[in-house]
């Protein structure tokens, strides 16, 4: 018999070929979702009335009928409705099914009636020529879009085949047929489902107008819970780890002598905490002493470009109401940050990557102000050594006149002792050492007050992989430049 799974006679709405066959199953997942945030809002109620929450300004949020609208009447007339079964397709796959409820829709009821009269008379007939042959595994099946026919072993009517069968199709075994009733039935049948289909589509309008008649309602509805959604993740990220998390102390330029302020103690990066085993934290201080800009040195692969990272999310975390992920945060409020980090460039517009280079930093200095943060790293590396090196140096010196907060990190050592003159730039590196027996470098990743002796380049290289040759080469130049030998 040809498969009927309880589906109270009722087709899927997916009838229309410009409705995509999903999308009343995405719609009805949408006001299940609303329901559930619904019933979660009561819940929120019942804490209100026994005084669990503090602040006034959620108490209102999350009282329906207050922050929250009421979508209790909306979500009711369209569940009590319709309903979505889990069903088998004609592979025997499970799929969820919309249908509407029976008494619904009468017009449909009426179709769908005489749509299941028609099957019980193809079930007959089924029943009626397995009786005939004497075969009991005689089953209706669906080839190639031939619907209803009836498959016989081949043994069976190899000598005795009804003169009314038409053969349609064939497998190992088997033979398929339809009969001038079969047919007939099956084209009633298509018919019925036909007006079927133009009645369900006719449904689905009147389920989207009761939705877009509240369009309003729902999207204020949304943005609610998207923000106590939003507000529930910053609390849970806030309490999950209390000994890395703490909350942000803002300060005024005046508690500082005028001055912007960031200080962060064993700060961390919140996104590698679960994927960097025995992640390095490291205190940062910005405008402590009148310093406002840190310029760092170190190796490549040494940590500099993270903690840059560290310190923007740290700043963002911290002024959208959240906890960071320091055990100690004191700031003065940022108005923006700005980045110059990474390589990018932009071909079809004819720019290079020192071009892009230039036009970031060029809208650093036209726009940060005094409550600034600025991350720069290794500015000026996509041109000439000395063009370079007199690049960072003159943009440097805007910046610590600017007053903003900045971490600048550099390669350029010979820029450091004009550095170590200024009385607003503070100079660190992160830590590393040159293992002397195999000369291989091991990264500290710790953040200290000072200069790195220097870039380690050749070091890097070799953990890259550069042939031993190559690193051999390069070593011997390195020693011959120091000792001033062309």
């Amino acid at each position: 018999m040809e498969k009927n799974n309880g589906e109270n006679n009722y087709s899927e709405l997916n009838h229309s070929e410009d409705l995509n066959k999903n999308r009343m199953k995405d719609f009805f997942k949408l006001i299940n979702f609303l329901s559930e945030c619904q019933n979660i809002f009561s819940i929120f109620n019942e804490y209100i009335l026994s005084n669990k929450f503090k602040s006034k300004t959620l108490i209102k949020k999350v009282t329906i009928g207050e922050g929250v609208p009421n979508l209790s009447n909306s979500i009711k007339i369209i569940l009590n409705n319709f309903q979505i079964i889990e069903t088998q397709d004609e592979k025997g796959n499970l799929v969820n099914k919309v249908i509407p409820k029976p008494g619904i829709f009468l017009e449909l009821d009426k179709n769908m009636e005489k749509t299941n009269e028609i099957k019980k008379k193809l079930n007959e007939i089924l029943l009626k020529e397995r009786i005939r042959l004497k075969c009991g595994i005689i089953n209706y099946t669906t080839t190639k879009n031939i619907r209803y026919e009836l498959e016989v072993p081949e043994n069976v009517v190899a000598n005795n085949r009804p003169k009314e069968y038409i053969l349609t199709t064939s497998k190992k075994g088997f033979l398929r047929f339809h009969t001038k009733e079969i047919i007939e039935n099956i084209k009633k049948l298509e018919e019925l489902e036909e007006e079927n289909k133009a009645l369900t589509w006719k449904l689905n309008l009147e389920i989207f107008k009761i939705f877009y008649n509240q369009k309003n309602i729902i999207s204020s509805f949304i943005n609610i819970v998207s923000e106590i959604d939003c507000l529930a993740s910053l609390a849970f990220v806030s309490i999950i780890d209390k000994d890395k998390f703490s909350r942000p102390k803002f300060i005024s330029l005046e508690e500082n002598k005028g001055m912007p302020y960031l200080e962060l103690i064993q700060c961390v990066h919140p996104c590698l905490l679960d994927r960097v085993p025995y992640f390095v934290p490291n205190d940062i201080y910005l405008g402590k002493d009148s310093k406002t800009t840190i310029v760092i040195t170190g190796p490549n692969m040494g940590g500099k470009s993270t903690i840059l990272r560290q310190v923007c999310i740290a700043a963002i975390i911290a002024q959208i109401g959240c906890f960071v992920p320091a055990k100690k945060c004191v700031m003065t409020l940022v108005d923006r940050i700005f980045t110059r980090i990474g390589a990018n460039d932009k071909l079809l517009e004819g720019k290079s990557t020192f071009y892009i280079e230039m036009e970031e930093t060029k809208n650093i200095l036209e726009n940060a102000t005094k409550n600034s943060l600025i991350i720069m790293d290794e500015l000026g590396r996509g041109t000439s050594t000395k063009d370079g090196q007199i690049i960072a140096k003159t943009v440097l010196h805007q910046i610590e006149h600017k007053e903003a907060r900045c971490l600048f990190t550099t390669h350029y050592h010979d820029i450091i002792e004009w550095c170590k003159k200024e009385s607003k730039i503070r100079l660190s590196f992160m830590e590393a050492k040159i293992d002397e027996e195999n000369k291989d470098i091991q990264f500290k990743y710790k953040f200290i007050d000072g200069v790195c002796p220097e870039s380690s380049g050749i070091e890097v290289a070799k953990l890259a992989g550069l042939p031993q040759k190559v690193i051999n080469i390069a070593k011997e130049v390195k020693e011959h430049n120091k000792l001033g030998i062309q």
